[in-house]
């Protein structure tokens, strides 16, 4: 249904999007080991294995894409947790998020709108 390039878009988004969970993985990992980082390490490995199962819908039904990674508001609050728990390893997990995953979407969003409306019948 994808043409090439739609889909090196959506197989880009989906690679970025798991990489982004498997080292939220491991900065929980090393959140949990220290006593100051153990609550964000903790919130930060549930969120982030919700979030691989997340990646491979993404690339299997590519609907809701901007609408997800748009706001803001989460990526504040991510950042302001690993902020105020002290784990400052979390704040490079945010910063990627924030500049390297949202900002992956949002300069594709016309793209990925335009995949959105095709699986939903619109195009």
């Amino acid at each position: 249904m994808l043409d090439v390039n739609e889909q090196k878009l959506v197989d880009k988004l989906t690679s970025k999007f798991r990489t982004e969970n498997i080292v939220w993985i491991v900065i929980a990992a090393f959140q949990i080991m220290s006593i100051v980082g153990i609550v964000c390490g903790i919130y930060n490995l549930i969120v982030s294995i919700s979030n691989l199962d997340a990646s491979n819908r993404i690339k299997e039904h590519p609907v809701g894409i901007v609408s997800a990674f748009e706001p803001m508001s989460g990526c504040i609050v991510v950042l302001c947790i690993n902020l105020f728990f002290g784990a400052f390893i979390g704040v490079i997990g945010s910063l990627y998020h924030i500049f390297g995953v949202r900002g992956y979407v949002m300069e594709h969003k016309e793209e990925f709108l335009k995949i959105e409306a095709m699986y939903q019948g619109q195009i």
